[in-house]
């Protein structure tokens, strides 16, 4: 079985001039969350990020969805639903002062039932 992977497209780069003065400075844009999705519980439903990319996912990997949005309809987060936390962004959380994505994947891993199971000495399938 052939795995098809997810897919980029170039966007244009809309960033302001002081924003381009190195590779870590960001831009701060708008990003709403799909309501039910690991972002929308970890960041909520609206929230500014700090970005720099300049591409954007075209094309998804069977078994993701589209988790958040920017205001121009790119995707900015993607998850898969059938893991406890396999989440995708397309912006910088170690740029922001937000602490809450990595919240979520820290409680993720911590509370997964195979990590439940190792805890207890046995091994989860």
């Amino acid at each position: 079985m052939a795995e098809v992977a997810t897919q980029y497209r170039g966007i244009e780069h809309k960033r302001d001039r002081k924003s381009d003065a190195g590779p870590f400075e960001f831009t701060r844009h708008a990003v709403e969350a799909n309501p039910g999705t690991p972002v929308h519980r970890a960041m909520g439903q609206r929230f500014e990020v700090s970005s720099s990319h300049h591409q954007a996912v075209d094309k998804l990997a069977p078994g993701f969805v589209p988790a958040a949005r920017s205001p121009d309809g790119l995707i900015e987060a993607i998850y898969a639903p059938e893991h406890p936390f396999a989440v995708g962004v397309q912006w910088h959380p170690e740029a922001d002062e937000s602490e809450e994505l990595f919240v979520a994947l820290v409680e993720a891993a911590t509370s997964s039932p195979r990590r439940i199971a190792i805890k207890r000495g046995a091994t989860a399938g």
